[in-house]
């Protein structure tokens, strides 16, 4: 311990002797260590991290072609009559102008149908969710907002449940705040705050307006090709039923995960392989670096091996030394990404990155930070591994030489021995 302590004084020491190369070197590996970190915190939180619902792998969508709306009649014909589905319920998208407070705002939200949340299984933070009486004639004008708008618009008011707000001039009574996690839907209408009951008992028989995102749950054991075979039948059935608007009726299953991730899982997978070469070249340019220092050094490492130290010493300060470029380069890094993922958030359209409030440099992200930058440590052999080569080489130079000196002294030898015997032999002749 206390001999790596002293390595680390020792690079300490020569990185500062040294500021021009410290900088490059850190600034080079903190581009692509940054870039890397940032796109895996996105990575992470649209495709690794789970949907912030219970059993999110369970919920399916049905939509008209697997992506259009359906209409209520529709709807309401399916929900009656399926048998795959435990749970299922509808949502539309919604907004209204918020006024009462400083200045007026435009809010986004949705239409919940009545058990849209038991299927979702969240709890609220405060308050509750909408319940069945909340979809009774007259008792419908209440509201459930998101984490995200409590704070921001009411401040975080801890006595906010039962508060009247006013939406495009309607009264709602505050029933309950969601965990900040909370955001629906993930796909779609994704910059949604507010949830309110979803009445559909006036268009109950309209089978043109399609406006509604259906979701269910299967029912333990039914597969989704199970489900969907049931699906198309009721949409043959229907469409015989109506032919004038559901002619081309085509109702598709879809895992929830899927429908948020599905366009932007491709473009996500090839940004990281493109950011995956810009941290080799940084690396790569980093190696060349640290080669030409190493280089520029080997009088003092012939001076150290000349006092005593071994090999296995040297290489060790040179490890010691590329850990500490590869940690400066991993703390720029993670500037850069915090930077990188904010810019990414507040750039992309909300449909191109589904999701956005679970999109931080997280600890998942951090520690993927780390584990580059050691990685990216051991491109400080390559210098190493180049210089003993280099030794090998000559050392395979000075034995050539001495085997070709040896074989010439011995050839040397061999003529001046036959010289001395055949001048023996004329003289015993004579």
């Amino acid at each position: 311990m206390n001999s790596f302590i002293q390595d680390l004084r020792y690079s300490l020491r020569m990185l500062i002797k040294n500021p021009g190369f410290a900088l490059i070197a850190i600034l080079t590996l903190g581009l692509g260590i940054g870039a890397n970190t940032a796109i895996f915190s996105v990575i992470n939180g649209v495709l690794l991290r789970p949907l912030s619902y219970h059993e999110p792998e369970n919920i399916v969508t049905l939509m008209n072609e697997g992506s259009f709306p359906v209409s209520p009649a529709n709807f309401l014909d399916f929900k009656a009559n399926s048998q795959s589905f435990a749970q299922m319920a509808a949502a539309e998208a919604w907004e209204g102008a918020l006024t009462g407070n400083d200045r007026p705002e435009q809010l986004y939200g949705l239409r919940m149908g009545e058990g849209l949340f038991t299927l979702l299984g969240v709890q609220p933070v405060l308050g509750r969710a909408l319940q069945a009486e909340d979809y009774e004639t007259g008792k419908d004008r209440v509201l459930v907002l998101s984490h995200k708008l409590w704070q921001r618009v009411f401040s975080g008011d801890q006595k906010i449940i039962g508060r009247q707000v006013t939406l495009s001039g309607a009264s709602y009574t505050v029933i309950g705040v969601m965990p900040p996690q909370f955001q629906f839907p993930p796909f779609w209408a994704t910059r949604a705050e507010m949830w309110a009951p979803l009445n559909l008992i006036p268009r109950a028989t309209n089978r043109r307006g399609s406006s509604l995102r259906v979701f269910a749950r299967p029912k333990p054991g039914v597969t989704l090709q199970a489900a969907q075979a049931e699906v198309d039948a009721m949409n043959k059935r229907l469409a015989q039923a109506y032919p004038d608007v559901n002619a081309r009726l085509n109702i598709r299953i879809a895992p929830l995960n899927e429908k948020v991730v599905g366009n932007v899982r491709q473009a996500l997978l090839v940004i990281s392989f493109a950011v995956g070469f810009v941290l080799l070249i940084a690396c790569a340019n980093a190696a060349c670096l640290l080669l030409a220092r190493a280089a520029a050094r080997q009088k003092e490492a012939a001076v150290r091996v000349a006092l005593g130290a071994s090999r296995w010493r040297i290489i060790r300060q040179l490890l010691t030394e590329s850990l500490m470029l590869s940690m400066g380069g991993a703390a720029v890094g993670i500037l850069l990404a915090v930077w990188g993922v904010r810019a990414l958030v507040a750039l992309a359209p909300p449909f191109l990155l589904p999701s956005s409030d679970s999109i931080a440099v997280s600890w998942p992200a951090l520690a993927f930070t780390i584990a580059v930058a050691v990685v990216t440590a051991h491109f400080g052999s390559t210098p190493i591994a180049e210089l003993e080569a280099r030794e090998e080489r000559l050392d395979a130079g000075e034995d050539a030489r001495e085997e070709r000196a040896k074989a010439r002294e011995d050839a040397r030898r061999e003529r001046e021995e036959a010289r001395e015997a055949n001048g023996s032999g004329t003289g015993g002749s004579r």
